[in-house]
């Protein structure tokens, strides 16, 4: 009964953003603004660079990721959004997790115009996302983590005059159905609100918000998921100083809200994120970040704290009406402290360099090379240094319609360890705008 009303609100509120997208465009004369995307992207990458922690599941990947995205501005109160995603994923030793994926979204954003009542928002908004994921084991045959997901939500958002402060409050619900396993099934409800104030003549926005999920499972672990954000982002417009911005995130959630987790795991996190911009001379300028993240899972050895230091100079050296040719200078260090598994424990550190030469409206070209080594602490036998390069190509075909190509290799050396071993990835794009 539930899944049938769900069901139910998702395609009335679909079919009613649909009919005023087709009721605008019979209207209204001028021209739509649309744009299709798609991308086909296929190559291999070690688990700590496709998104996982690192040493939680520590292999290969072969992969192959397709995606294609239509959006429309209907009229100047609507749009809307109806992308896919198909990915396949090939996992060189542990063959339990190879499985494939599809990915449905579809969202809608209508804006209402003022109103002296101050209970009507200025946006409405609505989403739906459907993912069916299959695990497919060479040796096993099918498995019982086969699951659909249904997730739904709405929207709405008030705007002060002249966009001085927002807030938006979002709600909706989150499914998981395995078709064998049911022991896994949970459904949550969820609320958000998020505000934003702009103070100081527009110098400092201030951020703040707050979510909490009410999980119901099949197993009886009903949780309730809280999660809260504060931040600014601060422009004092100084010689030296562009941009201070910081951002602070805590609460409780589970890896099945990341794209990348094949597992299921709860834990409480904490993430502190510190921006600072500071130009240095007319062609010459600095970006510093700094990010802290703690993570605690509740059944699982792998919690860490984990420290991220970027910075990166930029070096300018054409910027006219026609072209524009920088140079980028990039280091990287990361260290992660797993609390219970010493052998984990490591240190990380990259240097890039780069170069991007733009033909504006017309063509891209961004080539750079970097030096990664990473150490672990007790186990020197996983040590390993990395050469990586890469290569971005973009061309406008017409007004309307560009082409992209990008290649990633990497060549990877362990000291002591495994056989050393060479990467690529390979992604064709194509945006047009019509």
């Amino acid at each position: 009964m539930k899944k049938t009303f769900l069901l139910g609100v998702v395609f009335i509120t679909i079919y009613m953003f649909m009919s005023l997208a087709f009721v605008y465009a019979a209207d209204e004369k001028k021209e739509k603004n649309s744009k299709l995307t798609t991308f086909f992207e296929v190559g291999e990458k070690i688990t700590d660079l496709f998104g996982y922690e690192d040493t939680d599941i520590l292999d290969d990947i072969r992969y192959l990721r397709h995606s294609v995205s239509f959006n429309q501005k209907a009229s100047p109160k609507l749009s809307y959004t109806i992308s896919q995603l198909l990915e396949r994923r090939n996992y060189d030793k542990n063959d339990l997790f190879d499985n494939k994926f599809t990915q449905t979204t579809v969202s809608a954003t209508y804006r209402l115009g003022e109103s002296e009542c101050f209970l009507m928002p200025q946006e409405l908004r609505t989403s739906y996302m459907f993912k069916l994921k299959n695990y497919v084991h060479t040796i096993s045959g099918a498995d019982n983590n086969d699951y659909e997901q249904n997730k739904f939500s709405l929207g709405v958002s008030y705007i002060g005059s002249n966009k001085n402060w927002q807030i938006d409050y979002d709600t909706g619900i989150n499914s998981f159905d395995y078709a064998r396993n049911s022991i896994n099934n949970e459904n949550k409800i969820f609320n958000q609100i998020q505000l934003r104030k702009k103070i100081l003549d527009n110098k400092l926005d201030i951020y703040t918000g707050y979510k909490i999920q009410y999980a119901e499972r099949k197993n009886g672990d009903d949780r309730t998921e809280p999660e809260k954000m504060v931040g600014f982002d601060f422009k004092p417009g100084l010689k030296y100083l562009s941009l201070v911005s910081f951002r602070f995130e805590n609460g409780k959630t589970e890896t099945r809200e990341e794209e990348v987790r094949e597992d299921i795991r709860d834990y409480k996190y904490e993430r502190f994120i510190t921006k600072v911009d500071f130009p240095i001379a007319s062609r010459l300028s600095n970006s510093f970040v700094h990010k802290y993240i703690y993570r605690k899972y509740d059944n699982f050895n792998k919690s860490y704290h984990q420290l991220k230091l970027n910075n990166t100079t930029r070096y300018t050296q054409i910027d006219d009406k026609v072209r524009v040719l920088y140079y980028e200078l990039g280091f990287e260090y990361k260290e992660g402290d797993f609390i219970v598994s010493d052998p984990s424990n490591y240190k990380w550190i990259a240097e890039t360099l780069s170069l991007t030469y733009e033909k504006k409206k017309n063509l891209k070209v961004t080539s750079g090379f970097s030096f990664r080594r990473k150490e672990f602490s007790s186990s020197p036998i996983s040590d390993s240094k990395r050469w990586v390069y890469t290569l971005g190509l973009e061309k406008a075909i017409s007004p309307g319609l560009s082409l992209a190509f990008d290649l990633r290799k990497e060549w990877r050396d362990y000291y002591q360890g495994g056989a050393d071993k060479t990467y690529e990835v390979y992604k064709m794009s194509l945006n047009y705008k019509f």
